[in-house]
């Protein structure tokens, strides 16, 4: 590692990612929806209520990925859409804590 680069942070536990969430839940946590997502989302027929109702819905799964372009980690949260369909959603978290990003949308494995 170059002596200049910043180390990565600690990815949160589940326990933190889903005090964020709780926060979304009671309106203290704001939602930012990233292009990329947009995209993804339109290409699978999944909206944001979509999006909404995993956050607030689903489960925590899978490993947190280092996302070189988010600058940070990213978490998985499964569930399903309002149609009953499953679905993977990646999600990063503010430094702060005061927002969660929609960072993509797919249907899992």
């Amino acid at each position: 590692m170059d002596s200049d680069a910043t180390p990565r942070p600690a990815p949160l536990t589940v326990a933190e990612i889903e005090a964020v969430i709780e926060g979304f839940c009671q309106l203290q946590v704001n939602l930012i929806v990233s292009k990329h997502f947009l995209k993804q989302a339109a290409a699978r027929g999944v909206t944001v209520t979509d999006a909404k109702r995993i956050l607030t819905d689903g489960r925590i799964a899978g490993k947190q990925e280092w996302n070189d372009k988010f600058g940070d980690w990213t978490y998985g949260l499964r569930g399903t859409d309002v149609e009953g369909d499953e679905l993977e959603l990646r999600i990063g978290i503010t430094p702060d804590r005061k927002a969660i990003v929609l960072v993509t949308v797919f249907e899992p494995n």
